[in-house]
């Protein structure tokens, strides 16, 4: 997922949305650490969401929080309404299986 992470970060700013099956998760970033580091959530790693569609093309930004609100705005920002928006169980996707917006929502491991 990293070599994806840096793909997207290369990429700009686009102006057509991401339409197909996309994959949507968030990972952080920080410099290398020292000793036993906390990883995931409720780190001081800072958090960046990243859509990538099915075939290669890939969008990330930097989000300060990640919730449903930060989320919702990239994924309605950057993704087709009719587009299927994977993703995993994390809470704050749970919007997207009932958005009314019409994307479609499947969850994976």
């Amino acid at each position: 997922m990293a070599h994806r992470i840096r793909y997207a970060m290369d990429q700009g700013l686009l102006r057509e949305k991401l339409t197909g099956t996309i994959e949507v998760d968030e990972t952080y970033i920080r410099g290398k650490a020292r000793g036993k580091a906390h990883m995931g959530r409720g780190t001081t790693k800072a958090p960046v969401a990243v859509l990538v569609q099915c075939n290669g093309e890939a969008r990330s930004r930097h989000v300060e929080r990640v919730t449903i609100a930060n989320l919702k705005e990239f994924i309605s920002k950057n993704v087709d309404k009719k587009s299927t928006v994977m993703t995993n169980d994390f809470k704050s996707y749970k919007w997207v299986k009932m958005s009314s917006q019409g994307m479609e929502s499947s969850h994976t491991a």
